[in-house]
């Protein structure tokens, strides 16, 4: 993690977006319309809303439908956010702490005056995560900024 030695440009520029990608947990069916949950004791996924689950925490609404009832792995699928957010893209650090969609609608922290890191440890708040830019962008971590 270093500092930066020169101005800080981004190929993914501040936005603000409603839409978003996330990865279904592993067993879930997503039904387009179906409202779309995170879950603190299920982290790394989203899930469909359900009864009887005091984890869950809406965060929009699917936008397709998939069924992952027989998946052995998470896959994508898209989500249209509850309201606009304002974006703003960062690096993420590498090896430990390094950001991935897994990581979606968790809090990230600083590790720099340009990286994120999803260990909090000794680092500050930076936002939640809320887009990450195609493979190869520079600057790919979109989270809410201010938040």
């Amino acid at each position: 993690m270093s500092a930066l030695i020169q101005p800080f440009v981004t190929l993914a520029p501040s936005r603000t977006i409603k839409r978003s990608v996330a990865l279904l947990g592993v067993g879930a069916v997503a039904w387009e319309g179906g409202i779309v949950c995170v879950d603190s004791a299920r982290p790394g996924a989203v899930w469909p809303a359900a009864g009887g689950i005091a984890t869950l925490t809406p965060v929009g609404i699917f936008a397709a439908s998939i069924d992952n009832s027989l998946g052995a792995t998470v896959v994508q699928i898209g989500i249209e956010l509850q309201r606009e957010r304002p974006v703003r893209y960062f690096d993420s650090v590498t090896g430990a702490g390094a950001v991935t969609l897994a990581s979606m609608f968790a809090m990230l922290f600083l590790a720099s005056d340009h990286e994120l890191t999803t260990i909090a440890t000794g680092n500050s708040p930076a936002g939640r995560m809320l887009a990450m830019s195609p493979l190869g962008y520079p600057s790919g971590i979109g989270v809410e900024f201010p938040f």
